[in-house]
Formats: C-alpha cells, sequence, structure tokens
C-alpha cells in the first residue's frame, strides 16, 4: 500500500464536509496523487468530484505556514497573546464539560 500523506485526514470538503481521501491514482507517480471528495468517491449523484493535487496541497499549506511563521516573528507579543487566549479559551470549554460530567455523575449517584 505504501507510505501515507502527511496531511491524509486533515482534507474535508468544502461542500459537504465529508473528508478526502488520498488517492494514489494507479500509479506511484507523486504528480498524480491527489485527494478526492469521500461522498463522491462513494456515490457520485450526492456531491461533485472535488480533488486537490497533493502537491498542490503541500505548497499551500507550507507557504501558510511561511506565513504564520513570519507574523509570528514579527508581531511576536500579538501573536503570543492570540495563541494564549485560544489555550486559555480552550481550557475554560473543557472545565465547563468536566464540570458539567461530574455534575451528572453526582446526580446519577445520589438517585
Amino acid at each position: 500500500m505504501g507510505e501515507m500523506d502527511i496531511l491524509s485526514g486533515l482534507v474535508y470538503c468544502k461542500d459537504c464536509g465529508t473528508r478526502h481521501y488520498f488517492c494514489r491514482c494507479g500509479s506511484w507517480n507523486e504528480e498524480q496523487y491527489n485527494y478526492t471528495c469521500g461522498t463522491y468517491h462513494a456515490n457520485n449523484d450526492e456531491c461533485t468530484p472535488h480533488t486537490i493535487k497533493v502537491k498542490a496541497l503541500h505548497e499551500i499549506v507550507l507557504a501558510e505556514i511561511r506565513r504564520v511563521s513570519a507574523e509570528a516573528k514579527e508581531r511576536r507579543e500579538f501573536f503570543l497573546q492570540r495563541a494564549m487566549d485560544k489555550h486559555s479559551s480552550q481550557l475554560k470549554k473543557n472545565l465547563s464539560a468536566k464540570s458539567r460530567e461530574l455534575e451528572k455523575a453526582e446526580n446519577t449517584l445520589s438517585i
């Protein structure tokens, strides 16, 4: 089967939200590798044939990593504050979910 692509499982269709599948297209030529919409792959009546070449996607991701890295270097304090805010927000969500889980367990025990 060969090695999976680094982005396998992370690419989704913008229209139907289904995961895109890594496709070698019957070839070991990396220029032909692409990601194809899972819904279209399973039933081509339900979505259109959204595909993206793996090489193009890698270039897009690399360009975005470079852009974010440059922004982080130029606006270090802003970038750190944004990262901390996001982390704090996620911690609050996790705490809230755990609190609800604890409350539910306590209610179950008291019955």
